[in-house]
């Protein structure tokens, strides 16, 4: 096909945020805004789509789907990767300009002998043989980034000095010329000048996860996520590079590591009367105009009976349950510290909108009812997050009870024992829970804030 064919998809179609110009290939896990039923990858099949119509479809191997793209190499052993066509014809012969954007997540960090190779470029079909280099890869254990590049006369190494863990990122690179930079999560890294070699038989491909000889780790398969890949054969610039990254992050996350606080701040916020003053209550929470589901059922927009505050420190979903101490068959739930507490005023905000989440802001304010004689000993800030294919539950701590209560989810049959060993929020400590779309799959991230 001839050089920016894709411009004919760019005047037809809107890729959302996305800087369309000389894209040649996108592959995501999410739908877009634009999305056709020919487009992506969504968990069947073998073949990961180009969203552009030069369709420049990738082939996957020992790939599972779980919410996005999942590898799950060990080393040396036999793992997943996918295999792009030759994009040798769209790439300017002379120049060889070009941008490659990824976004994956490390869930399996600080685990000897896993990560590996995110992407590699190959001269042939065949991965690690022939031609082939890796553009970054994953240190096994400590979960640093290394990026290096083959260029003549050799090997150029370019530092990123990043970590990476069990959270979504975005890597790019792009190269102009005798530049080649390096961006983390829409900020540069580092730029280097060097002269690029591509492969000398005029075939270009792209491995995703591919085992490959590296000069920086170990060069094994890679194990963990990978949900969107774009390639372009011009370099983007680094204001490109941040609107990519600013509009892809609401279908990933926007989950960040460390503890966020709260000023507690109820300015424009509404009391919730059903629990106001009241031991062994619980109302519904009004205001929540979008959905958001809890182990298959929408819970949202009032539907199902809606999601109610327990004043015994419960978030619930269906008909209301002010029991004092909860078990797996209460109801449906999930638990912040369960005892019981009297819940001396919770607040709640109108639906809110920000980079493509709705989301509802909530503060508590409470006491344990044995132990602290205080009112508002208890200070927590909830906000209740959906987008188009994950949702957050934030809770940011103020003050802490004095007695830990217990902390669980239950979908109404048994505790899903979700998170782990942990047992007490304690003061200016926050940590979020996550979802897939559908309410399933609940995972707990201590030390951990959203950042919107």
């Amino acid at each position: 096909m001839p050089l920016g064919l894709s411009f004919i998809r760019d005047s037809l179609y809107n890729y959302g945020g996305i800087s369309p110009n000389n894209l040649i290939m996108y592959q995501t896990t999410y739908k877009p805004l634009y999305y056709v039923s020919t487009g992506g990858y969504f968990g069947t099949g073998s073949t990961w789509y180009d969203l552009t119509i030069n369709k420049n479809n990738s082939t996957l191997t020992n790939i599972s789907y779980s919410g996005a793209l999942s590898f799950n190499g060990i080393g040396s052993l036999t793992g997943g990767y996918t295999i792009s066509p030759n994009l040798y014809p769209y790439l300017n012969s002379s120049s060889f300009n070009e941008t490659q954007e990824v976004w994956f997540r490390n869930s399996y960090y600080n685990q000897s002998g896993t990560n590996g190779v995110v992407i590699s470029l190959l001269g042939q079909t065949g991965t690690n043989s022939g031609y082939h280099h890796s553009n970054f890869e994953i240190s096994g254990k400590t979960g640093y980034v290394g990026f290096y590049v083959v260029s003549i006369p050799g090997i150029s190494s370019i530092p990123v000095d990043i970590y990476v863990s069990d959270v979504w990122n975005c890597m790019s690179w792009t190269y102009s010329g005798t530049l080649l930079s390096v961006y983390s999560n829409g900020v540069k890294k580092n730029t280097l000048t060097i002269n690029r070699y591509l492969p000398p038989t005029s075939q270009y491909y792209i491995s995703l996860g591919t085992s490959d000889y590296t000069y920086m780790y170990s060069g094994g398969y890679y194990r963990g996520l990978i949900g969107s890949h774009k390639v372009y054969n011009r370099s983007l610039t680094d204001s490109e590079i941040l609107q990519n990254y600013n509009y892809e992050r609401q279908f990933f996350t926007v989950l960040t590591a460390g503890n966020a606080t709260t000023t507690m701040t109820i300015t424009g916020l509404t009391s919730l009367a059903g629990v106001l003053g009241q031991d062994d209550a619980a109302a519904t929470i009004p205001g929540i105009n979008f959905d958001f589901y809890f182990f298959g059922t929408n819970y949202g927009n009032g539907l199902n009976s809606g999601i109610y505050w327990c004043s015994n420190n419960v978030l619930g979903f269906g008909t209301p349950d002010s029991t004092i101490t909860w078990t797996a068959t209460t109801g449906r739930g999930i638990l912040i510290g369960n005892l019981d507490r009297r819940t001396n005023n919770f607040y709640y905000s109108t639906t809110q909108t920000a980079s493509g989440f709705s989301y509802l802001n909530c503060l508590l304010f409470a006491q344990n009812i044995y132990n602290d004689g205080v009112a508002n000993a208890i200070q927590y800030q909830l906000r209740l997050f959906r987008g188009s294919n994950v949702q957050y539950i934030e809770v940011r701590c103020k003050q802490a009870p004095s007695t830990p209560g217990t902390y669980n989810i239950t979908n109404g049959t048994a505790f899903q024992n979700t998170y782990g060993s942990y047992t007490n929020l304690v003061a200016n400590q926050s940590f979020v829970l996550s979802s897939d779309s559908s309410g399933n799959n609940w995972k707990f991230y201590n030390n951990s804030y959203i950042n919107l």
